[in-house]
């Protein structure tokens, strides 16, 4: 695998995380404890080496960095939730998995949407998967309104949406075009499940009225495309290894005749423009009411937490993503 050097990115935001604060220490090691003895439970993996191998990538870490302000019997779920979806990832990208057929992905995401709308599904007994999805749901369903069960199923459904987007590109030869793809990864990325969950995750709640709100329509977007263009550059070398077409430095190289150290540098240039319009549209956006104003500004600051956890985690913490990062160069 090539290790690509990857410049700073732009992201002002990690005053908002605790990172190595003795809190966050002792609900890290809370958390991967509680989801480590999850992925066993579950027959998610099986063997010390599968077990090691998950634990390296830190997923604990990300998620007790980017939702700060969270109790540890939340984020313990959300991790478990996370874990899985990192796994079930790594099995829809392996090429020798029989779920590369289109029909098969079909199949399974319609197992896994059954599951979350009725908790059940014929292939629960059958697999470990669907084991794993209906427990770690069932506990959420416990801590969550049945109006968010919904919103939240609608956005697991957008998340595979993104998926079959991109699997049909490939299946019919296409490469994506920038801007089609712009509109597509924060869903390819699972990134809109990252924003839409925030009030299990963390406990940030907006009403739909505000949520509406084209600058907070925004906002959130950005928050979703930033994590999902500093992961393309992250990912960058693992992707090379199998199929780089839906990165945005593929994408750069092959619609502007750049070399991928060219795309590389562009790349972050677009990501940073995204961040600093998210800077922008946060400062002229609380002019509501107080008590309005004070739910927006936990929004804007839940949204921070995530492109910062993301970029901590993703350069400092997990095995993930095999890159060097941190030249400074004027992208900004």
């Amino acid at each position: 695998m090539r290790i690509y050097t990857i410049p700073r990115l732009y992201c002002p935001f990690t005053q908002y995380l605790k990172t190595y604060s003795d809190e966050m220490t002792i609900a890290e090691h809370q958390i991967r404890e509680h989801t480590s003895t999850w992925l066993l439970r579950c027959g998610l993996v099986n063997t010390p080496e599968e077990l090691n191998h998950y634990e390296a990538q830190q997923f604990a870490r990300m998620i007790a960095i980017s939702y700060p302000n969270r109790g540890v019997e939340d984020l313990k779920i959300w991790c478990d939730f996370n874990t899985l979806l990192f796994i079930v990832d790594d099995i829809l990208d392996e090429e020798k998995n029989t779920l590369d057929k289109r029909q098969q992905v079909i199949s399974f995401i319609t197992d896994f949407i059954t599951v979350l709308e009725n908790n059940s599904s014929s292939s629960i007994e059958d697999s470990a998967i669907f084991r794993a999805l209906s427990d770690v749901w069932r506990r959420m369903r416990k801590r969550t309104t049945y109006a968010f069960q919904q919103m939240f199923i609608q956005s697991i459904r957008d998340m595979f949406a993104g998926g079959i987007w991109a699997y049909d590109h490939i299946a019919n030869g296409r490469k994506p075009q920038l801007a089609e793809y712009l509109e597509n990864r924060q869903f390819l990325g699972a990134a809109n499940f990252a924003t839409d969950s925030l009030p299990f995750s963390a406990g940030v709640y907006v009403p739909a009225n505000i949520y509406k709100y084209p600058p907070i329509q925004q906002l959130t977007i950005h928050c979703r495309n930033a994590i999902c263009l500093a992961n393309d550059l992250f990912s960058l070398g693992k992707e090379k290894e199998f199929n780089a077409d839906f990165n945005i430095v593929s994408i750069l190289e092959n619609t502007r005749g750049l070399t991928v150290n060219e795309a590389i540098k562009e790349a972050a240039v677009i990501h940073n423009a995204v961040v600093r319009d998210f800077v922008r549209i946060a400062k002229s956006v609380l002019i509501f009411d107080t008590d309005t104003n004070k739910m927006i500004r936990k929004y804007i600051d839940a949204l921070c937490c995530l492109m910062a956890g993301n970029i901590v985690w993703s350069t400092e913490n997990t095995t993930r993503y095999p890159h060097h990062y941190g030249y400074r160069t004027k992208v900004y």
